[in-house]
Order: C-alpha cells, then structure tokens, then sequence
C-alpha cells in the first residue's frame, strides 16, 4: 500500500481532467487506483457510491472544473447541513 494516500488517483484525475471537461463539466468523478467508477451530479453522490463499493478504504472524490478547483464542505454534501436562501 502506497505511505501517501491518494497518489495514483490524484495522479490519474490530473491526467484525464481535460478530456472529460467537454463532456462532464462540473461533474464529480470517483477514482479507486486507476480505474474511474463514474461520474456524478453531486459530491455526496459520488461518495456513498464510493462507500458502498469500496467501504472504509481510501477512494477520491473529485469536481472536474477548469481550473482543478472545488468547494467542498462535507457537512453540507453529505446533508449533516442544509444550505437555505
């Protein structure tokens, strides 16, 4: 097991960002090692997909956005909050 977690998947979304930025703007991927899982409307989505498959191991949860950027609060995503106007 690699000592740095998520280092082939970082490396793996780093590597395909841009060819699904067309397709998948704004979407979220889950990467296991260097198989991509799928993409998915929502965070919260892509992580109980994540947790259903792979359980309590390590998997990246990621936004495909231009820039690699994402605003992630995970009380939020995972509805411990709600967001209201």
């Amino acid at each position: 097991m690699d000592k740095v977690p998520l280092v082939k998947e970082t490396a793996f979304f780093e590597h395909h960002v841009r060819e699904w930025l067309p397709n998948h703007p704004s979407k979220w991927v889950l990467i296991r090692g260097k198989d991509l899982e799928g993409f998915f409307e929502t965070h919260a989505e892509a992580y109980r997909s994540g947790v259903q498959k792979y359980g309590n191991t390590p998997f990246l949860v990621r936004q495909v956005t231009e820039d690699g950027s994402t605003i992630n609060i995970p009380a939020l995503s995972t509805g411990l909050l709600h967001g209201r106007n």
